[in-house]
């Protein structure tokens, strides 16, 4: 099977995309950095294996089919396929077949549609991957993963309206008398910010994911890439994207720190100066370009709005005075100013990162190329384990890969790394040698928990004692107190017991083991180039 999948290498690198909305079809839930992290450092990406491996990864059982087109009535939904479009290679996904009408996911238009199923027979490549969907087991770190992303992400959302309204508040307890149209315009300026930093993203990363299915080209009249790149998408060399960037933070940051009633009587009035612009927007795009940026039309709007909001504040314009006015303007263009000097230095570093995320994409490819890792293994290191009383586990006598691993059991690193060991053992691909690093000195905080986690491993099978390890670092997350509620201390030898830990500590002194988790592959070595979690696949 796998030779069959390293045939279909060739793709449009639209892997990302397929498998997240594939996930949501399942209702699986892995938050798309993971996805993204996985599937990306994969060496064989952009390819069917990192597909196929990324499942096995989270161990949900898959298949790989090929039926033909009159098969596919059958069911095999929802299910990742592949397509060839104008000669082009895509994965894609097929969520149901009624009758003669194929509902699948289009690759290039980054959304599902409907296709008669002469007309879907005409892509399809005869290969179909499924997945058993119960067969799911999350990672451990998940949760807390999507939870911390969820509240950052969160916090950056409503942070800025939430400050807009508290200062709004206090500026009506106060006094104030135009509290609703202050708060109006600055949440108008807050949005459009926000799509005003997705056009800039875009001169970052022009093949984001999100960029694409937002204003991807999904039909001849819609197309950002088009009039984004085109002529009239700058003047005088500056690119409309920072001035509507710089723009919008100029206006929220002069409309927080500013007086509300006056903010409010003078920057209605500039939007309006500036509102011609709207009409050269519209008319480049619907008449020269002949294609729409939705993100760009979405900024006419805000404009428009906060323009409008003029006639409503009019009455209070004579209240101003000219140097006043002066005033407000002044600093309004020297932040704008400031705002674009620090755009033009930190774009070219954001693109550098990007750049360097395919680097590493192709980097990942060279490190397990030709047997890469085993020759890089070799040149490492290596150690002996003679004298050493450590925990041996072989569940496979047919594998020849044994890795040992030295953990602290207060180490949350050793936690991911023991996770990814337990992974590859319970799946037949290594055995392994555990030593967990402690002195017997009572005062050395890493002594009970090694001497249970002994104690344990002596009066116990190995399927108890590495549910027991598995409980210490995923379940209570290396809390001694709730391990012991589950994990009561057995009758032990202590003098046994202190012995072996004697024998590890010596041992990783001797070595000159200082960090964890520390690595051995075979007794060599790994090598910094390598991490734990990569250890996958150099064995599949």
């Amino acid at each position: 099977m796998i030779d069959f999948i390293q045939k279909k290498i060739n793709f449009n690198d639209n892997i990302i995309d397929v498998v997240g909305e594939f996930l949501k079809l399942s209702h699986i839930e892995i938050d798309l950095a993971i996805v993204e992290k996985e599937i990306l450092n994969h060496p064989e990406y952009p390819s069917l294996v990192s597909i196929v491996d990324f499942f096995e990864y989270f161990d949900i059982e898959y298949g790989t089919f090929s039926p033909s087109i009159e098969q596919l009535i059958e069911g095999f939904f929802p299910c990742i396929t592949q397509l060839q479009i104008n000669g082009e290679m895509y994965f894609s996904i097929i969520q149901s077949i009624n009758g003669d009408l194929v509902k699948y996911y289009d690759p290039k238009l980054h959304e599902f549609k409907n296709v008669s199923l002469a007309g879907f027979g005409k892509m399809y490549r005869n290969l179909v991957f499924m997945i058993e969907t119960s067969s799911f087991e999350k990672l451990p770190t998940t949760k807390k993963f999507i939870a911390n992303k969820f509240t950052s992400k969160l916090f950056l959302l409503i942070f800025i309206p939430v400050a807009i309204t508290v200062i709004g508040l206090k500026d009506y307890a106060s006094g104030a008398t135009n509290t609703l149209l202050y708060y109006i315009y600055n949440l108008l300026s807050y949005v459009g910010l926000m799509v005003a930093s997705a056009l800039v993203y875009y001169e970052v990363d022009n093949n984001n994911v999100l960029f694409r299915k937002v204003c991807g080209k999904s039909n001849k009249n819609t197309d950002c890439t088009a009039v984004l790149k085109s002529k009239g998408a700058e003047l005088l060399g500056v690119k409309f994207s920072y001035i509507g960037f710089c723009h919008f933070s100029a206006l929220l940051i002069v409309g927080i720190y500013g007086n509300s009633n006056i903010f409010t009587t003078i920057f209605p009035l500039v939007s309006l100066c500036i509102s011609p612009f709207i009409i050269y927007s519209l008319y480049y795009q619907g008449v020269i370009v002949k294609s729409w940026c939705k993100f760009c039309v979405g900024i006419q709007a805000i404009l428009l709005t906060q323009a409008c909001l003029f006639f409503i504040s009019r009455q209070e314009i004579h209240k101003i005075s000219y140097l006043l006015f002066a005033n407000y303007l002044t600093i309004f263009i020297a932040t704008s100013t400031l705002i674009y000097i620090g755009l033009l230095n930190l774009v070219p570093i954001f693109q550098s990162a990007v750049m360097y995320k395919h680097v590493k994409i192709g980097y990942q490819k060279a490190k397990f190329l030709y047997n890469g890792f085993w020759n890089q293994l070799k040149n490492q290191e290596s150690v002996s384990f003679h004298n050493l009383n450590y925990l041996k586990f072989e569940s496979n006598k047919n594998v020849d890969t044994i890795v040992t691993i030295v953990c602290n059991p207060y180490c949350t690193h050793c936690s991911e790394a023991h996770y990814h060991i337990e992974r590859l053992y319970n799946r037949g691909k290594i055995n392994f040698n555990l030593v967990l690093a402690s002195s017997i000195d009572k005062e050395d905080v890493r002594y009970l928990p090694v001497r249970h986690l002994l104690a344990i491993a002596y009066e116990n099978n190995e399927t108890y004692f590495l549910q027991a390890m598995h409980d210490w670092y995923i379940t209570f997350e290396q809390n001694y107190q709730s391990f012991i509620m589950k994990y009561p201390l057995p009758e032990i030898n202590e003098l046994l017991i202190n012995n072996q830990i004697q024998s590890m500590n010596k041992w990783c002194m001797e070595n000159e083991i200082h960090f964890t988790p520390t690595v051995f592959v075979n007794g060599y070595h790994l090598s910094e180039v390598y991490s734990v979690d990569e250890l996958k696949y150099a064995f599949d």
